[in-house]
């Protein structure tokens, strides 16, 4: 609709997007708000027009039931937009991107008892934390390769200022090297 003959016709999507955007909760369930094994729904990208916006979220949790709530959450979110102004169309697609690593990691303990020797062998006292993002060891896992995640000397992931160590590089290339060893010796 052009916006010069708008009146009581256009039903602007960017708004409708920023209505969803907005209703999620302000003092709970964000990134900014969570920390350790505390879940989030994230609004990380809109995109659109007038007629048709989209927003992506990125929606995690360590439990899989609360993983659910959120992902309802959402749905019913959408669902009050709809019902807030009928003539809006909402679509919600879902898309898994990582699952929860750890079933997968606790069946196959000998995994991460050879990262921490490796580690141990390359010099670094092990520090043993949770990830609250998506991991390319939480895809291997759920692929069938239990894939604890090892350091990497990044700090600051996906700020303007992310910057990685070289001597935190080079200690994990040298753990990477050590789990080959450890690897290849006979099982305990």
């Amino acid at each position: 609709m052009h916006p010069g003959s708008a009146k009581g016709k256009l039903i602007n999507a960017v708004k409708l997007a920023a209505e969803l955007v907005t209703s999620l909760p302000r003092d709970r369930l964000s990134p900014e708000s969570t920390e350790h094994r505390e879940g989030f729904v994230h609004p990380h990208r809109i995109s659109g027009n007038a007629e048709e916006a989209v927003v992506d979220f990125i929606v995690r949790d360590h439990d899989d039931v609360l993983l659910e709530k959120h992902v309802s959450l959402l749905r019913e979110l959408a669902r009050q937009v709809v019902e807030r102004e009928p003539r809006a169309h909402v679509d919600v697609e879902e898309r898994s991107s990582y699952e929860n690593m750890r079933p997968f990691i606790e069946a196959n303990p000998r995994v991460v008892d050879a990262a921490l020797e490796a580690i141990r062998r390359a010099g670094v006292e092990p520090r043993l934390a949770i990830t609250r993002g998506g991991t390319d060891g939480a895809v291997l896992s759920a692929q069938g390769l239990p894939t604890p995640n090892l350091f990497t000397g990044g700090q600051e992931y996906h700020s303007v200022r992310e910057w990685a160590s070289v001597q935190d590089m080079a200690a994990a290339a040298a753990t990477i090297v050590e789990l080959a060893g450890v690897w290849a010796e006979p099982a305990a």
